[in-house]
């Protein structure tokens, strides 16, 4: 089982054909596409708690960590006799909140370094600016699907099936880059653009900022697209992929100012909770 979720990745962009996707629409054919699927959450911790419990995240006060007693779908996995993995590079899903539980393999790049010692103890939110000071020393805000992709092809090859694997794949999520366009000066005026729209000035974003930061996360879907599209000719090529489930679903989604504002820090509206799902 390979589960891919996408964060930020709204129904409409591959729905609707806004872009071009043809990975996504080629599994689509070949598998199931599902045109209902809602997260219980408008940012990833709380969708990703229900998703991983199967319960509203609400339910039983998990809604930003993982609760020690919560059975876990890893853990399921577990039990039933398969090797279980996770390698990622969100912050917001890392064993400091308990996200690690039912893995037998728990990777998380979101420092660049190995959260021994100090680390492992360190309170969420010093983490949580470790690793945006990480990035500021880094050409992408986050880990990109090309890299991504390297250790979980490896882990795939190694390990004995059955397995489970999952990843947070984290390009489409703001501050968007222009595709694969990998510069500290591109980064930069990201970030900058990102931090107005998502942050602090979203009423002042003008019609020209508007459409660059729209162009750029489609720009970011193409790219992710691409390279999940390599990624899984590279398990064909190893012999992993005809045995294999693949299952790709958003997280949440991203808003454009359809109600006044960027990102996902607003109310559940179908932008951020509606999510393109797709098993094959």
């Amino acid at each position: 089982i390979l589960f891919l979720v996408v964060d930020s990745l709204r129904y409409d962009v591959i729905a609707e054909d806004i872009v071009e996707t043809p990975t996504f629409d080629t599994l689509a054919e070949e598998g199931v596409e599902f045109t209902n699927c809602y997260a219980q959450g408008i940012s990833t911790a709380p969708s990703m708690t229900a998703m991983l419990t199967g319960r509203y995240p609400l339910d039983y006060d998990g809604h930003w960590f993982l609760e020690d007693e919560q059975p876990t779908m890893a853990e399921q996995f577990q039990r039933n006799g398969y090797t279980t993995g996770a390698i990622h590079s969100n912050p917001n899903v890392s064993r400091l909140r308990n996200f690690h539980h039912g893995f037998d393999t728990f990777e998380e790049n979101i420092l660049p370094f190995e959260p021994e010692g100090l680390v492992s103890n360190a309170p969420d939110d010093l983490i949580r600016y470790a690793n945006k000071f990480a990035r500021i020393l880094s050409k992408t805000p986050y880990l990109p699907a090309e890299k991504a992709n390297r250790p979980l092809a490896q882990w795939i090859n190694s390990t004995s099936e059955p397995w489970f694997l999952w990843t947070q794949y984290m390009d489409v999520h703001g501050p968007y880059l222009p595709g694969d366009d990998f510069t500290y000066r591109n980064k930069f005026r990201a970030e900058k653009l990102w931090r107005k729209a998502a942050v602090n000035a979203p009423e002042s974003i003008t019609s020209d900022e508007h459409d660059e930061l729209w162009e750029n996360y489609i720009k970011e879907v193409r790219y992710l697209d691409r390279e999940i599209g390599f990624f899984l000719d590279t398990l064909s090529d190893q012999g992993d992929l005809k045995n294999t489930a693949v299952v790709i679903v958003g997280d949440h989604g991203d808003e454009f100012a359809e109600h006044g504002l960027y990102g996902h820090g607003n109310l559940p509206y179908d932008e951020l909770t509606r999510v393109p799902l797709v098993m094959r």
